[in-house]
Order: C-alpha cells, then structure tokens, then sequence
C-alpha cells in the first residue's frame, strides 16, 4: 500500500461507515445504549483487537517506521482517532444529518494531516 496516507485513510473510513450504515449488525454495534453495555465489558476483560483496528494499526507502524507520520502520539492511540468517527458518524443526528458524509471525510483528511504535515 504506497497510496498516499491521507488519501488511503479517507478511502478506508469512507468505507468503514459505508459497511456499518448498510449492515444490520453493524449499526447495532454502534447504537449508544448497548455499546455504553459493551464499553464495561471491555474495561472488566480488555479489547481485543479486531480487523479494522488491526488494519489502521499496521499501517501506523509501516509509516512510522518509513517516517510518514508523527512519532509523539502513543501507538495505541493512534486508531483510536480513526474509531472515534464511526461514532461521530452514529450521532449525525444530533449533529446535524445535512452535514453526513462530508463531515466524516473532512474530520479523516484533517485528523491524517494532522498526522503526517508535521514534517513540512
């Protein structure tokens, strides 16, 4: 994967929202009352991790190791940045729906630069 990080990560999280807003059972992983119920598993028993995060972990640790992106944030931190959007994208209500899906993209494209502009 030699694609531009910040053009991939916006592709993979334009993804990701895609699947979980057409998936049944996706979309009731990220319904508010019952990830509240699942966020005191995980504290009792630890996260385990799944393929998504698996994935963005990966590619953290090839672009760090090639000098893409900023080594000052905590690699277990990092995905998190990337999972909170599937939650922003969960609320749109509240946010505002007429904004869905360029807020989600804008939030990718910044969070990424955030990430790798800091050589520049």
């Amino acid at each position: 994967m030699s694609q531009d990080p910040v053009a991939l990560v916006r592709t993979l999280v334009e993804q990701n929202i895609r699947a979980m807003n057409s998936n049944k059972i996706l979309k009731e992983w990220y319904n508010r009352d019952l990830f509240r119920e699942l966020e005191h598993y995980y504290e009792e028993v630890g996260e385990e991790d799944d393929s998504i995060r698996s994935l963005y972990t990966g590619l953290f640790k090839k672009w760090r190791a090639e000098g893409k992106i900023r080594t000052d944030i905590d690699d277990e931190l990092l995905p998190t940045f990337f999972e909170s959007l599937a939650y922003i994208d969960s609320h749109k209500e509240e946010i505002g729906i007429q904004h869905f899906p360029q807020v989600v993209q804008y939030l990718a494209e910044f969070i990424m630069k955030g990430l790798t502009d800091f050589q520049k």
